[in-house]
């Protein structure tokens, strides 16, 4: 060797926030193609006095809750580095809601879950349904984990614009969530709650549908008969 080269090598120029969502987007196919099989199989094990029917509904929840953050996560990048465009379409909440309870509801029965949902069918808003979809969806598999025995869904129109709220009879947030939501991405958690991933992902889809200069927000709180409230405003 005719001379020493002490420059570096870095390997091929990458752009790795690209080369991340297409690992995300592999994973999330991934986990897609599983919950389709876990839902198989949990159709052939019901009802049959099924052995494995409790643990094929505990990893129904626990892959559905990373496909869902693993579509916010991406949907969130997308929105804050300009590469994702809302789609603003008048859309049916009502309909949003039976859509996300028929994808959810084999889990909610498995667990005797009572669900009781008060929508007017006329009632129709501007969002993006898939973000909105997304959000919402974390909010449920948040209630299914923690929630005992009944979940409420209301959505409704306010004078600040659409309200949909999500009640169940757990044992609430903690004090950290309800002062103000966990959108520091490097926090660590050794808590049952989390670290409130699915919330703050939620917060960043509502934050991105704005209207005459108000913006959306998600709000959670504690009940007073007990239980948690999660609520998300559309303006």
């Amino acid at each position: 060797m005719s001379g020493t080269n002490n420059e570096q090598d870095d390997g091929p120029d990458l752009d790795m926030g690209q080369v991340l969502v297409s690992a995300v987007h592999e994973m999330k196919n991934s986990l897609a193609l599983v919950i389709e099989r876990l839902d198989r199989m949990g159709d052939i094990c019901h009802g049959q006095a099924c052995k494995l029917d409790g643990e094929i509904n505990e990893l129904r929840y626990e892959i559905g809750r990373m496909n869902t953050q693993l579509v916010g996560l991406l949907s969130s990048w997308r929105i804050r580095n300009r590469q994702y465009y809302l789609d603003i379409q008048e859309n049916s909440p009502c309909d949003l809601i039976d859509e996300l309870l028929l994808e959810y509801g084999p889990l909610l029965a498995a667990k005797d879950i009572e669900v009781t949902v008060h929508c007017a069918e006329d009632l129709a808003w501007f969002y993006d349904n898939n973000l909105i979809s997304t959000a919402l969806g974390t909010a449920i598999n948040n209630a299914f984990h923690y929630t005992k025995h009944r979940l409420e869904i209301h959505v409704r129109a306010e004078a600040d614009g659409l309200l949909m709220e999500i009640l169940d009879d757990g044992p609430g947030f903690p004090d950290e969530f309800v002062l103000g939501l966990p959108c520091r991405a490097n926090k660590e958690s050794h808590s049952p709650y989390g670290t409130g991933l699915g919330l703050c992902l939620a917060s960043l889809i509502a934050h991105a549908h704005q209207e005459r200069g108000q913006r959306g927000r998600v709000e959670v709180a504690n009940r007073a008969e007990g239980g948690g409230k999660f609520r998300i405003y559309l303006p």
